[in-house]
């Protein structure tokens, strides 16, 4: 018994029916039912820009309720990561085709009609867990404050990842804010006014600098907002809300302004990524980097063209890189004679079909693989895989074309020599 009050002074202790109750009970008529008296039930929209507030005995039992309620009272708000989301079809039709089955929040109150929460000092906590009606801790209702009306939907907006920057008001732009991270009192990223959204401690800070008066706190990211993607505060929060994404005109001129304002070009980049001491590495880099890297092999200088004048003789010198070592060969060419690849200088005008066809040709033969002298002539470079395929086909093709055949005479089984079959033989 001790324990389990120490338990409900940490968090709310929301008495639901158990699995055990509920199962012997048809779907239809769960379906009818409503959650206990007590407490506020807080629940998302789709697009993550607006939580609800209701009483939870406007709240019709479904699944997906029951499950966050029985999570909620084990292991209490600081464990507990899901989120409850209203039922768009519910809330268009009041009425929903899974019924009890449904894993979303049934409430029969419109949107529509739904009042601000602040105004009536109805204020969420941080994960957006249930909150007693009557509480006295400053997360709900105070008792000084109006009473709200138990028919209307209390809307409270939220900041989230995906809130854009046109759904949610910001700070004016030309002002660079120092951010810390988390638990971090020394400032590590900067960021102009227009990319921060307006919270509790962001306005506050804002109004001192336009008095010219010091700051009091040190500004520093929402941890539930750096970690979570969302912070069910939203601008009642403590702590700053950076901008994620928004209109693209719009943030390429707050990247301008940021730029100019810090006196440092900022170039593409995000400012949610601009810090003194963070270091990335992009994909250029790495490309660079590898491109440097190379096997052991050969430079050539080779004329600029095929018809270019072949009278000076080829120089090349080898090269050398630790980086791989010798044991990979260097088979990424092979050195070809210049009268395979070269044709005729001619003068400038439309190419003629004779040298098409030349150069459409067979490019190798045995004659003048057997006379080439790679000391003696330029030298072209081509990708040795392919062509070196290609040539020892050929060769083998003319070699079998160039086998001696003889034909050899046997007797006939009646005795008397004849023509018969030749035989092929070939030499090894």
């Amino acid at each position: 018994m001790t324990r389990k009050q120490r338990r409900n002074r940490r968090w709310l202790c929301v008495d639901v029916p158990s699995v055990q109750e509920l199962s012997e009970t048809p779907d239809e008529e769960l379906a009818r039912r409503t959650l206990p008296k007590g407490f506020y039930l807080w629940f998302l929209m789709h697009d993550m820009r607006t939580m609800y507030a209701v009483l939870s005995e406007r709240v019709f039992l479904t699944r997906g309720v029951l499950d966050y309620l029985y999570d909620y009272t084990r292991w209490g708000p600081n464990k507990l990561h899901s989120k409850l989301f209203l039922c768009t079809e519910y809330n268009q039709h009041q009425k929903c085709s899974n019924g009890f089955l449904c894993r979303e929040v049934h409430c029969g109150l419109s949107t529509e009609s739904a009042l601000d929460a602040t105004a009536f000092g109805v204020l969420t906590n941080a994960n957006g867990c249930p909150t007693a009606v009557n509480a006295k801790d400053g997360t709900s209702r105070q008792p000084q404050q109006q009473q709200p009306p138990p028919n209307v939907l209390l809307s409270h907006t939220l900041h989230s990842r995906w809130t854009p920057v046109w759904a949610a008001a910001t700070l004016p732009r030309g002002v660079t804010f120092r951010v810390a991270l988390p638990n971090n009192p020394k400032p590590v990223e900067e960021y102009d006014s227009g990319w921060i959204f307006v919270t509790k401690v962001v306005r506050d800070h804002y109004e001192r600098l336009l008095n010219n008066e010091p700051p009091l706190v040190t500004l520093q990211h929402c941890a539930n907002f750096a970690k979570n993607g969302v912070c069910c505060f939203g601008p009642s929060c403590q702590f700053v809300h950076v901008v994620h994404y928004g209109d693209p005109c719009e943030m390429n001129t707050l990247e301008d302004t940021n730029s100019v304002s810090s006196g440092k070009s900022c170039g593409n980049s995000s400012p949610s990524h601009i810090g003194k001491k963070t270091k990335s590495a992009s994909i250029t880099d790495s490309v660079a980097e590898s491109s440097k890297t190379s096997r052991h092999g050969l430079t050539f200088s080779l004329p600029t063209s095929p018809g270019a004048s072949i009278t000076n003789q080829p120089r090349f010198h080898a090269r050398e890189n630790n980086a791989y070592g010798s044991s990979l060969p260097n088979n990424q060419y092979v050195l070809l004679p210049p009268n395979v690849m070269q044709a005729e200088p001619s003068p400038m005008g439309p190419p003629r079909p004779q040298l098409r066809q030349q150069q459409q040709q067979p490019f190798l033969s045995p004659e003048s693989l057997s006379c080439f002298n790679p000391m003696g002539a330029p030298v072209f470079l081509l990708p040795g895989s392919d062509r070196l395929q290609q040539q020892q086909m050929l060769l083998q093709q003319q070699q079998q074309q160039q086998q001696p055949v003889y034909t050899i005479m046997l007797p006939s089984p009646d005795g008397q020599l004849g023509p018969v079959s030749p035989i092929f033989v070939m030499p090894y």
